[in-house]
């Protein structure tokens, strides 16, 4: 796929008019129509897609101009995506509030967790003891028990430790995380980083180079929640040992546009990605995002979004999880029932835990993270680990083998079984 990036961001213009940035459609394979250049400043355009982003002086007028155009096949106002932790701002992430010493005894006292909520039947000594490290690794080298395992309820809750004496995944498939970047040299997630032939580890559509470094913690915290390292010996672990292409279209506060997202799933799915996370929402039913999901299901990939964490807004669909296809998590909270931030409805498929979950964290460190994008995360890894176990199946076998293998919550909503599918996928 070929992506011209001419300038980053989505900066508001001061203007009489109305101005911001315009989605242009336009047949696949075909040249950017000329409209969509007269119209204002193009930033990036991906013709293998039939998309360019133009930031326009006045966007009903462009819009307009450009619905005379029969080069033109759609064109529409740049939507917000937003990342769907609960904190999912900087102030949120911030590395003061998630450093070493939340990870001593004093902060996993009883206000915060409730002794009810971590009983013996899910933590018992036997779920975690060596004979579950006993496999080599998929390097080769010794397993070594991740630290911080004990507190990572929703590996439990999803029954990765049960899978993990199956298969713990071999570094053949790919995760896209599609969200605020990665730091590809955590200690927990280096060693999983897809490296392109010039060594970078995927793209950032925010400033348009090759560098998605992650400035927000965002996506470092559910890239590792999916996938880091298992049994290193540090920190935490993902629910499956795979591959993280990092593709950043959030911003450091944990905002992006439409059109980035669209461009960072066709970007996902040209390099050979499996799964797409996407622990992020907008509101809008945008027609590029749309066609970027359609593209990507038909190269064979699987897309994973967030229901969102606006839980009084009942039956409201978010995008890209409501799209035909697209497997649309919602959260748990740790008593198994329906998280109250998380969204729900018809169009959602999964539920997963989705309060106070540990993962990695930029800067090296680690977090706890609530909302829909960490239950996300734990579907990503658990479809990825039945993928892995078999490659031969189709993305839409592995999406259907998730829901027949799926836990009936409180609530009955689905929850992913790890141990079941891949015993199911065995035969």
């Amino acid at each position: 796929m070929a992506v011209l990036l001419l300038a980053g961001g989505l900066a508001p213009l001061a203007s009489a008019h109305d101005p911001g940035v315009v989605l242009v459609g336009f047949e696949p394979g075909a040249p950017v129509p000329a409209s969509a250049g007269a119209a204002g400043s193009l930033l990036a355009a991906d013709p293998a897609l039939g998309l360019a982003e133009v930031r326009v002086p006045d966007v009903g007028g462009a819009l307009a101009a450009l619905a005379a155009d029969p080069a033109v096949q759609f064109a529409e106002r740049d939507g917000g995506v937003r990342a769907q932790s609960v904190a999912g701002d900087s102030a949120g992430w911030d590395s003061s509030r998630w450093d070493s010493s939340r990870w001593d005894s004093s902060a996993w006292d009883s206000a915060t967790i409730q002794s009810s909520r971590w009983d013996s039947s899910r933590w018992d000594s036997s779920r975690w003891d060596s004979s579950r490290w006993d496999s080599s690794r998929w390097d080769g080298s010794a397993l070594t028990p991740d630290p911080l395992l004990k507190y990572q309820w929703g590996l439990a809750d999803v029954n990765a430790p049960d899978a993990w004496a199956l298969d713990m995944g071999h570094m053949t498939r790919t995760l896209c995380v599609v969200d605020s970047g990665v730091d590809y040299t955590h200690p927990d997630l280096a060693s999983q980083m897809w490296s392109a032939p010039d060594g970078s580890h995927g793209w950032n559509f925010v400033a348009g180079t090759n560098d998605p470094m992650d400035d927000a913690g965002h996506g470092t915290h559910v890239a590792g929640v999916a996938a880091a390292s298992v049994g290193n010996g540090v920190g935490t672990a993902g629910v499956v040992n795979a591959r993280i292409m990092a593709v950043k279209v959030l911003n450091a506060k944990g905002v992006g546009g439409e059109g980035d997202l669209a461009l960072g799933i066709a970007w996902c799915a040209d390099h050979g990605a499996n799964v797409i996370s996407m622990s992020l929402s907008t509101d809008q039913d945008s027609k590029a995002v749309r066609r970027a999901v359609e593209r990507a299901q038909a190269q064979g990939a699987l897309l994973v979004a967030s229901a969102g964490n606006l839980g009084k807004c009942g039956d409201c669909p978010a995008y890209p999880a409501a799209y035909d296809g697209v497997i649309g998590v919602t959260a748990l909270d740790m008593t198994r029932h329906h998280a109250s931030f998380s969204r729900s409805g018809s169009w959602v498929d999964l539920a997963a835990p989705g309060e106070l979950i540990a993962g990695p964290y930029k800067g090296h460190g680690y977090a706890l993270g609530t909302g829909t994008s960490q239950a996300t995360a734990l579907v990503s890894g658990v479809a990825l680990l039945g993928w892995d176990a078999h490659p031969s199946l189709g993305a839409g076998q592995i999406a259907a083998a998730l829901q027949r293998t799926a836990q009936r919550t409180p609530d009955g909503e689905l929850e992913p079984d790890a141990a079941a599918l891949l015993k199911e996928l065995a035969g």
